[in-house]
């Protein structure tokens, strides 16, 4: 409405006058204020929405990578053992291949023209009779005398008498007299071939020459790895035991394998510097051109050597299949961010929309403000006391500490504030033998005296409870006498120290003694000492309040707990300012139900509980969990408690509300405290067992295992061999180039130890410069092998000098022992190894010496 003084035939008096503008004024400064207000309200909400969406960007874009990592690493899994079956498949036919020739040798051994050699036409007869069974595979068979010359041989037979003693496998069999296979090597025959000689002995001893079977090579080639050669971009090898290889698609025979992967990799030079390869595996580089390539290796075992059987592909064959499954994740992320977008967006006008209408309605509730009208007068409640406080606080305190802690003994002081100083409270002493002995001694234990500074500690700095050694304390003055009695009588350890404070109030404090053997609950003791503080805080509270006849008023507007005032129908008396700050309500609802003014309660039952306390006439205490709105969860304890008039009649309800979600934080910290001191104890536990130069086990670790792993052993019937090793010569290289260089030596000699090592295995650093190695499920030939490959590789390895040049080499010396039924204990098989260790250093050293009864008995 326009004011009537702007009508141009309208005067009013000029106070009027001047009032009216002054309002207009208002009222634009207002408009000007609401449009700064949306102006900011609306860049606030779109920056924190640009932000949410950059977010989510962010999290869908990952989410897509973790897939398609995640299907990368299966389908390179998966390729990779479809590559190792197919390898461990054709090596395990070239190996049935193999045991058959050797099972037709054997059999022409044991045929007794075969044996005698008397009648030549009769042992060819034999060898043609198994020659045309298997000529598929077998390519010739001959009968070679003692002296290394061809007796009989098909189908070749131009060949008879021919000297082939030359040969370096014929040489081992005349010199051994053992069985051997051999190849591929070149035959009198003109082509490559693996040979197998099997021995023939006439009365069991005398050595009459060999029956040996052949296989071509080039038939083996045809039969298993032509299939594998024609394969797009793969590249297909096999290498013998000396790394030497015997088929490749484009490298010659004999060409080693080190020039086959000429790359800058780590795990290429590990499976280089430890071949051949005792398990099947892949490997993962990129050649000389960047282009990254997988690697699929088996081996097997042919006679004394291990074949290794290597598939080379492009990794781009094993990712082959994920080429739709990569378009559809590109497509999903790029459908995911704009469905966000325009989530976001939508959200964004939502939000400026329910905040355009709060702020509406606030400025309303401003301008309708000055009419409402504070009528609500507060009652003073008399009763609002704890039963439990009316007695003597410290003796309930001090009972309570014995109970939950066991212990029969605690003191308790009450602190008075304007001296400084303590008086002593209440004390409880089970153990008759303790007071005897005070009483002895002459001293009171209701008089016994506490400074504020005991030893180091200032009591009335103390926010929380402390432990300290009884030691410490045995000087202090007043308190000496007694603690000598409690650690001579009961071999207390430690003081416990609990102050009673709360908001820099201190109102008190305990103290007991406690012993290693017996451990206390220190989440139970801080939530004892928050919950007795505030009781005598509340207490302290209540008395000031009646003393200065400011109770009600001050109590609800001090207190840290919601304590409200119901009547029998539940309608609101009178509530603190925590009660609105707890439950989240306005400050208008004393006049009000109480159900209607927090209507959750109606789903905790409080209204049966209430019901409950007015028929009882007992007080009741109980704990929930609520949420106050979204972003906020509450613990809260309530105890009910009726306020029972003259005539014994409860009109009225005191309700006190304490917010304990502190508490339950601080048992969550706490809980994860103790799994932090877990954590440490495990380390603690790895250091005790491990050597801090070379990180192997150390000898603490070595001695208490390998009785137990022998056990283990004999008990499955295993085979176990133990390597002791020795540096040659360590002491010179110490003296030349330093303690420190000779520690660097010992951790570089550990970490080529770790890489002979399999899962089941354990080395340990026995002494300065011996180690020991205890490899599991291991015979003697894989032991000796392991040590003999060991010891090669540490011989080779460059050691650096006094100025970091890698030029020195460093030998070691081994001895091997396997656990065999004449040894049943850890010694005798430590002994062994060590026995063969000494003639190792004793024949020259670098070199490796199995355990055998004869060499002891060797001068």
């Amino acid at each position: 409405m326009v004011p009537e003084f702007l009508n141009n035939n309208y005067t009013v008096p000029w106070g009027q006058k001047l009032f009216y503008k002054k309002i207009l004024v208002l009222e634009l400064l207002s408009i000007l204020i609401n449009y700064r207000e949306d102006f900011k309200l609306r860049k606030s909400i779109i920056t924190e929405a640009i932000i949410f969406y950059c977010i989510l960007a962010v999290l869908i874009i990952l989410v897509a990578q973790t897939v398609w990592t995640d299907a990368e690493n299966t389908a390179i899994n998966d390729f990779a053992q479809k590559q190792l079956l197919i390898a461990h498949e054709t090596l395990t036919g070239l190996d049935i291949i193999l045991k058959s020739i050797c099972g037709d040798a054997h059999y022409l051994s044991n045929i007794p023209a075969v044996i005698s050699m008397n009648d030549k036409d009769a042992i060819a007869g034999h060898f043609w009779s198994v020659y045309n069974t298997r000529s598929s595979i077998l390519a010739s068979i001959t009968r070679m005398d003692s002296a290394g010359k061809i007796a009989v041989t098909v189908p070749y037979t131009e060949f008879e008498g021919a000297d082939i003693s030359y040969q370096p496998h014929i040489k081992k069999i005349l010199q051994t007299h053992k069985s051997i296979l051999s190849g591929p090597i070149k035959t009198v025959q003109r082509f490559d071939a693996i040979i197998y000689h099997k021995p023939i002995f006439i009365q069991d001893s005398v050595f009459n020459g060999t029956v040996a079977t052949l296989i071509s090579f080039d038939s083996l080639i045809t039969r298993f790895f032509s299939p594998l050669f024609s394969r797009t971009g793969q590249t297909v090898w096999l290498v013998d035991g000396d790394g030497k290889v015997l088929v490749h698609s484009k490298l010659a025979t004999g060409t080693s394998i080190d020039s086959i992967y000429d790359v800058d990799n780590v795990e290429v030079e590990n499976f280089l510097e430890n071949f051949p390869p005792t398990k099947d595996n892949f490997i993962l580089y990129k050649d000389k051109n960047g282009t990254p390539r997988m690697l699929c290796h088996s081996s097997i075992i042919l006679g004394a050597q291990r074949w290794t059987l290597g598939l080379d592909s492009p990794k781009s064959i094993a990712l082959s299949p994920l080429r739709p499954l990569k378009r559809k994740i590109f497509a999903v992320a790029i459908c995911s961010l704009l469905f966000a977008l325009i989530a976001v967006i939508l959200i964004v006008f939502q939000i400026e929309k329910k905040h355009k209408l709060e702020h509406q309605y606030n400025m309303l509730k401003i301008q309708n403000s000055h009419r409402e009208k504070l009528d609500k007068i507060y009652r003073f409640a008399q009763s609002l006391i704890y039963p439990e406080l009316s007695r003597n606080p410290l003796e309930k305190i001090t009972q309570s500490i014995s109970q939950i802690t066991e212990i029969p003994v605690v003191f308790s002081w009450k602190f008075q504030s304007d001296t400084n100083s303590f008086i002593p409270g209440h004390y409880i002493i089970e153990d008759f033998q303790i007071l005897d002995e005070l009483r002895a001694e002459g001293i009171d234990p209701a008089q016994i005296e506490l400074k504020p500074i005991i030893g180091d500690i200032n009591i009335t700095q103390l926010s929380r409870h402390i432990t300290i050694p009884i030691q410490s304390l045995e000087n202090s003055p007043y308190l000496s006498a007694v603690i000598h009695i409690l650690r001579s009588l009961k071999s207390f350890s430690h003081i416990t120290l609990i102050p009673l404070k709360l908001r820099e109030k201190l109102f008190g404090c305990v103290i007991f003694p406690t012993s290693t053997q017996k451990k206390i609950d220190v989440e139970l003791l801080e939530t004892f000492r928050l919950s007795i503080s505030q009781i005598l805080y509340i207490k302290e509270i209540l008395d000031d309040l009646y003393t200065s006849n400011r109770i009600h008023k001050d109590i609800l507007n001090t207190i840290d707990k919601a304590v409200f005032l119901v009547d029998s129908e539940l309608n609101i008396l009178s509530a603190s300012p925590m009660f609105y700050r707890i439950y989240g309500v306005s400050t208008q609802s004393v006049g009000k139900n109480l159900l209607d003014v927090v209507p959750f309660l109606k789903n905790l039952h409080r209204e049966q509980a209430y019901f409950e306390v007015i028929k009882t006439k007992t007080s009741i205490e109980t704990e929930e969990t609520y949420l106050i709105n979204e972003d906020r969860k509450v613990i809260t304890r309530t105890k009910i408690i009726p306020i029972i008039e003259e005539n014994s009649q409860v009109n009225r309800i005191l309700t006190i509300v304490e917010d304990i979600t502190s508490f339950r934080v601080l048992e969550e910290q706490l809980k994860h405290t103790a799994d932090e001191l877990a954590k440490k104890n495990r380390q603690l536990e790895k250091l005790a067992i491990t050597d801090e130069l070379t990180q192997l086990r150390n000898y603490r670790y070595f001695t208490e295992n390998l009785p137990k792993v022998i056990h283990q052993h004999i008990s499955e019937n295993k085979t176990l061999t133990l390597l002791t090793m020795d540096l040659d010569n360590f002491k010179l290289y110490n003296d030349t180039y330093g303690h420190q260089a000779g520690d660097r030596l010992l951790s570089e000699m550990a970490e080529i130890v770790r890489g002979f090592l399999r899962s089941d295995d354990f080395a340990a650093r026995y002494g300065g410069d011996e180690f020991v190695l205890v490899l599991s499920d291991c015979d003697k030939d894989e032991g000796m092998d392991t040590a003999e490959r060991l010891c090669r590789r540490i011989a080779r390895t460059p050691f650096p000098d006094m100025v970091g040049n890698r030029v020195e080499h460093i030998t070691v010396s081994i001895g091997v022992a396997i656990l065999s039924d004449d040894v049943d204990d850890a010694e005798e098989l430590l002994r062994r190894a060590d026995t063969a260790l000494y003639i190792s250093k004793a024949r020259g050293r670098n070199q490796v010496t199995f355990y055998e009864v004869e060499i002891e008995e060797t001068p």
